[in-house]
């Protein structure tokens, strides 16, 4: 079976690289990475979560984003072949996907193309092999700091800057070493959009607040989770007991809240106003 790529290219801004190229598979290479594919995953099968990666970072002060670059580019020709060589051993494959075959059907130039369908699983098979998720756990482990990776999108979080640098450090020493090249955000997440909800908030606070709720509410859905990341923004900006206010904002606060649907409770379902009748007050003040 001859080898047939379709190529395009995709222009697109991110980390100042330019351009990508997507491969795109004949469908009779398609065809057969989808059963190369079928094997692998009967050992090696990815669980990659947004929602548990970002929940590992919830009520942290700082977050720092590494990229792999060109992450199927990156890896090398002697790691595709024992990445091969590995899952060849460990799964039961047909006669006929021989350790070549697979090589040949699984990459273009020696690398592992964007577009073809084994690529995701064998590039996470490689990195694995490095070790590098596991001596990044136990580095953040003891300084105090939290890490996660989606992909080719790695995350540290924690309350020191210096501790994160250090983590910085020591992720890109890794990867170097590994032969992956890295990108990074300086030092923090880009947010570039937030949910439309009709009101208006400061970003960052929504963000905070949203990954909080997605912590403690991590099985709700989205409009669950939305809702509730509004009752907790609004319960820490409510003014509290030791909270000094004139009368006239007082008077205006009064006025607000009678203007919601809910006056009586707040979003947590706690009450704003008790009633106290009369006869109350006489009794504890002892008089009428």
């Amino acid at each position: 079976m001859k080898k047939i790529y379709l190529g395009f290219n995709l222009f697109y801004e991110v980390y100042n690289s330019g351009k990508r190229t997507i491969y795109a598979p004949s469908k009779d290479l398609k065809d057969l990475q989808k059963q190369i594919l079928s094997f692998i995953k009967t050992k090696y099968n990815i669980k990659f979560s947004i929602k548990d990666t970002a929940k590992v970072h919830c009520n942290q002060k700082w977050i720092l984003k590494l990229d792999i670059r060109k992450f199927y580019e990156s890896v090398s020709k002697e790691q595709i072949k024992n990445t091969i060589a590995k899952i060849h051993k460990d799964i039961e494959f047909p006669k006929h996907f021989n350790k070549k075959l697979l090589y040949e059907m699984c990459t273009l130039n020696d690398k592992l193309p964007t577009g073809a369908v084994t690529s995701c699983h064998l590039a996470n098979i490689a990195f694995e092999q490095t070790k590098i998720d596991i001596k990044l756990a136990v580095f953040c482990k003891k300084n105090n700091l939290k890490f996660s990776r989606y992909m080719d999108d790695m995350f540290f979080s924690g309350e020191n800057k210096i501790d994160l640098k250090k983590a910085e450090k020591y992720a890109i020493s890794l990867l170097k070493e590994a032969g992956f090249e890295f990108s990074n955000t300086d030092s923090g997440i880009e947010l570039n959009s937030v949910p439309s909800i009709g009101v208006e908030f400061e970003s960052l606070s929504l963000l905070r607040a949203s990954l909080s709720a997605l912590k403690n509410y991590h099985d709700a859905d989205t409009k669950n989770i939305l809702w509730r990341t509004l009752a907790t923004m609004a319960c820490k900006a409510s003014v509290k007991l030791t909270t000094k206010i004139s009368s006239e904002e007082a008077i205006i606060l009064w006025k607000d809240l009678h203007k919601c649907e809910q006056p009586y409770v707040c979003p947590h379902g706690r009450p704003t106003m008790i009633e106290i009748k009369n006869s109350e007050l006489q009794n504890k003040f002892g008089r009428e």
